[in-house]
Protein backbone atom coordinates (compact mmCIF):
# COMPACT_ATOMS: atom_id res chain seq x y z
CA UNK A 1 0.00 0.00 0.00
CA UNK A 2 3.01 2.38 -0.50
CA UNK A 3 2.41 5.75 -2.61
CA UNK A 4 4.10 6.18 -5.66
CA UNK A 5 5.74 9.65 -7.36
CA UNK A 6 4.37 13.05 -6.30
CA UNK A 7 2.41 11.71 -3.87
CA UNK A 8 5.07 9.70 -1.95
CA UNK A 9 6.88 12.73 -1.04
CA UNK A 10 3.75 14.25 0.67
CA UNK A 11 4.61 12.99 3.90
CA UNK A 12 8.05 14.21 3.80
CA UNK A 13 7.06 18.09 3.08
CA UNK A 14 8.48 20.24 5.84
CA UNK A 15 6.70 23.21 7.14
CA UNK A 16 8.08 26.47 7.40
CA UNK A 17 8.34 28.72 9.64
CA UNK A 18 6.72 32.26 8.12
CA UNK A 19 8.97 34.37 7.09
CA UNK A 20 9.86 38.06 8.85
CA UNK A 21 7.85 39.37 5.36
CA UNK A 22 4.86 37.81 6.60
CA UNK A 23 4.93 38.13 10.15
CA UNK A 24 4.81 41.74 9.43
CA UNK A 25 1.95 41.50 7.41
CA UNK A 26 0.19 39.42 9.84
CA UNK A 27 0.98 41.93 12.73
CA UNK A 28 0.25 44.63 10.48
CA UNK A 29 -3.62 42.78 9.70
CA UNK A 30 -3.79 42.18 12.87
CA UNK A 31 -3.50 46.12 14.21
CA UNK A 32 -5.83 47.14 11.62
CA UNK A 33 -8.60 44.39 12.51
CA UNK A 34 -7.79 45.77 16.53
CA UNK A 35 -8.12 49.17 15.73
CA UNK A 36 -11.24 51.39 16.58
CA UNK A 37 -12.71 47.93 18.39
CA UNK A 38 -14.48 48.70 21.84
CA UNK A 39 -12.18 47.22 24.66
CA UNK A 40 -14.34 44.57 25.39
CA UNK A 41 -13.46 43.26 21.24
CA UNK A 42 -9.84 43.66 21.78
CA UNK A 43 -9.71 41.53 24.75
CA UNK A 44 -11.73 38.74 23.21
CA UNK A 45 -9.27 38.82 20.40
CA UNK A 46 -6.37 39.22 21.96
CA UNK A 47 -7.56 36.09 24.42
CA UNK A 48 -8.22 34.01 20.80
CA UNK A 49 -4.65 35.37 19.72
CA UNK A 50 -2.99 34.17 22.38
CA UNK A 51 -4.35 30.69 22.03
CA UNK A 52 -7.82 30.40 24.00
CA UNK A 53 -10.96 28.28 22.82
CA UNK A 54 -13.85 30.62 22.45
CA UNK A 55 -15.29 29.06 25.62
CA UNK A 56 -12.31 29.58 27.19
CA UNK A 57 -11.96 33.24 26.83
CA UNK A 58 -15.77 33.26 27.47
CA UNK A 59 -14.73 31.75 30.78
CA UNK A 60 -12.11 34.04 31.04
CA UNK A 61 -14.36 37.09 30.95
CA UNK A 62 -17.48 35.92 32.29
CA UNK A 63 -19.24 35.53 28.75
CA UNK A 64 -21.39 33.15 27.69
CA UNK A 65 -19.26 31.18 24.28
CA UNK A 66 -22.25 32.21 22.06
CA UNK A 67 -21.36 35.63 22.62
CA UNK A 68 -17.84 35.64 21.56
CA UNK A 69 -19.06 33.37 18.22
CA UNK A 70 -21.58 36.28 17.37
CA UNK A 71 -18.45 38.93 18.03
CA UNK A 72 -16.61 37.17 15.49
CA UNK A 73 -19.83 37.14 13.27
CA UNK A 74 -20.03 40.68 13.79
CA UNK A 75 -16.46 41.17 12.86
CA UNK A 76 -17.13 38.71 9.80
CA UNK A 77 -14.26 36.94 11.19
CA UNK A 78 -14.77 33.56 9.00
CA UNK A 79 -13.44 31.65 11.92
CA UNK A 80 -13.78 27.92 12.79
CA UNK A 81 -12.17 28.10 16.41
CA UNK A 82 -13.44 25.52 19.40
Amino acid sequence: DSLEGPAADVEHVAVRDPSPRQLAIAHERWELLLQGQPPQYRRVLELLRQGYSQREAAAQLGLHPKVIQRLLQKLNLNVDLP
